[in-house]
């Protein structure tokens, strides 16, 4: 089986979403809704599910991950028996954005956590408020916010104009 097509469907639907692993992993195929383009994402604590709207990019992802799954590539959490396999292991998807990464000479380690981190900085960095990245990121306090993403200088400065 080549891991890598389930482990790049996987990364992409991780990108689009920004859902933790272990939230994809939760991921049942009825939380999948590719004619409304949403996907119901499980929150970390409580219990409750956060509808996530994708974008055509985010659709095509899943619909390689149904596709994955109509072929036994792939199981969602409605799918699998106890005991059964997971839909995806962490480490094999970090290996292989290591890899990636590393062939495409990207100067930072690259994992499924780091793609949280860039989506937080991008959305700060487009004018998003804390509170909308904080709700994206599922996150319970704006501190978690903070640690994620990185202060950019543009973003420093466009701060500071409004300060001043």
């Amino acid at each position: 089986m080549p891991v890598d097509d389930v482990n790049g469907a996987v990364v992409r639907c991780l990108a689009w979403t920004d859902m933790r692993p272990s939230q994809l992993n939760r991921v049942s195929r009825e939380d999948v809704d590719l004619a409304h383009s949403t996907v119901l994402v499980p929150a970390a604590k409580g219990g409750r599910v956060i509808p996530t709207a994708l974008p055509k990019a985010g659709v095509q992802s899943f619909r390689c991950l149904l596709k994955l799954s109509v072929q036994g590539r792939y199981r969602f959490a409605d799918e699998r028996p106890d005991g059964a396999a997971r839909g995806f292991e962490q480490r094999n998807v970090n290996y292989s954005m290591r890899k990636a990464a590393q062939r495409a000479r990207h100067p930072h380690q690259v994992t499924t956590y780091w793609l949280r981190h860039s989506l937080a900085t991008h959305m700060l960095e487009k004018g998003a408020s804390t509170r909308e990245v904080q709700h994206q990121l599922t996150h319970s306090s704006l501190e978690l916010i903070e640690s994620c993403a990185k202060v950019t200088r543009a973003g420093l400065s466009r701060v500071m104009s409004k300060i001043a």
